[in-house]
């Protein structure tokens, strides 16, 4: 008699959670087809080696090609496949974007935490080195930092992380601040818990939707930043293919003799980059109890 009780509580149980998924899809048609073309892209830029027909620099007989059944995005000047170049420039962008809101967000992450929980003149001393941050345009700051550290990978997605940095850190200290004063962080005091306990098995977990939201929100800039800095020469090196690099390559000299030439990396970069932005608008509603309990 319990077994058929149980049974039937999980069933139904089962039953409402697909509904209200059911119900969340039906509400969220534009979040639904973010999610997806982000999951095309990344996949495409996982699988890039096997979905791309040529290779990122391999040329071809037919330069200045038009889009065609043969090559659907066309050629450029030097023949190259512009669909492949497209494929491993996401694979670029992507992990650029990735990479650099990783470091951005956690970093920044623990370091609103430690001043928000510490307080005092650390508080004081990490606040104002975050107020001179955030004086400075973000994609100023991560100029300035490139041409600094030189076109490389790892030195552009740094560079941007740099940018996105100050605001994880403002929004991981107001959590913290709001946090700390619980009943059972002073209950964790008490019993003689380390302050690095304190913030990592209390403060963080309380404090993560907030700080994957504004991850989630950055990475449309960081992809954005990316191409920017690229189009610049000051980003990826030309010899990697990316979105960035494609722009200001053959597409800005011959975009009257070849526009489709920057037509396939412009749509890619503005697609990614405005799913990036509707799915952390989602996100934020989604996890921010306030904005829920309003809608």
């Amino acid at each position: 008699m319990a077994a058929v009780v149980y049974d039937e509580i999980t069933t139904l149980r089962g039953r409402r959670r697909r509904s209200s998924l059911g119900a969340w899809v039906r509400k969220q048609p534009v979040t639904i087809a973010s999610l997806g073309i982000m999951i095309v892209f990344f996949g495409v830029a996982v699988f890039a080696n096997q979905l791309a027909p040529y290779g990122p620099n391999q040329p071809t007989s037919a330069y200045f090609h038009p889009p065609s059944p043969s090559f659907p995005f066309g050629t450029d000047n030097l023949g190259r496949d512009i669909l492949s170049r497209v494929m491993y420039g996401a694979r670029t962008s992507l992990i650029a974007g990735v990479l650099s809101v990783s470091i951005g967000t956690l970093v920044g992450a623990l370091i609103g935490m430690l001043a928000g929980y510490i307080g005092g003149v650390v508080d004081i001393i990490i606040q104002r080195l975050v107020d001179v941050l955030m004086s400075l345009p973000g994609i100023l700051l991560a100029l300035v930092v490139a041409a600094g550290l030189g076109a490389s990978l790892v030195n552009v997605s740094f560079a941007i992380a740099l940018a996105l940095l100050p605001v994880s850190a403002r929004i991981a200290r107001g959590s913290t601040l709001s946090v700390k004063v619980a009943p059972y962080i002073e209950s964790a005091r008490a019993v003689g818990a380390s302050w690095l306990r304190i913030v990592f098995r209390y403060i963080l977990p309380n404090a993560a939707a907030p700080i994957l939201v504004i991850g989630s929100v950055q990475l449309g800039f960081a992809i954005l930043a990316e191409a920017s800095l690229s189009y610049l020469g000051l980003g990826i090196p030309l010899g990697t293919p990316s979105w960035g690099n494609m722009l200001s390559g053959s597409a800005l000299l011959y975009i009257q003799r070849a526009p489709w030439v920057g037509v396939a990396p412009g749509v890619a970069l503005t697609l990614v980059v405005l799913a990036a932005n509707l799915i952390g608008d989602a996100a934020r509603d989604s996890l921010d109890p306030r904005l829920r309990g309003a809608a």
